[in-house]
């Protein structure tokens, strides 16, 4: 009995933590009206799994507000 109830719990929370939905920033577009510029070295975005050509990354505030992005993709 305890092992059918572990495995409906688990079933039902993988349903729920497959069902989640992911909000995507959209990438800034504007003046951020601040002089300040974020390198972001080579071998760092090298690292990340890009698999779109349209890949941007975004800079976050404290109050997760958009404040600057950047496209990842290579020429």
């Amino acid at each position: 009995m305890k092992k059918q109830i572990l495995f409906l719990t688990t079933l039902f929370l993988s349903f729920c933590l497959s069902a989640q939905v992911c909000d995507l920033p959209e990438p800034y577009v504007g003046n951020t009206g601040i002089n300040m510029t974020v390198l972001l070295q080579p071998s760092f975005v090298q690292s990340l799994p890009i698999s779109d050509t349209d890949a941007y990354i975004v800079a976050l505030n404290q109050n997760n507000m958009v404040i600057g992005s950047s496209e990842l993709h290579s020429s």
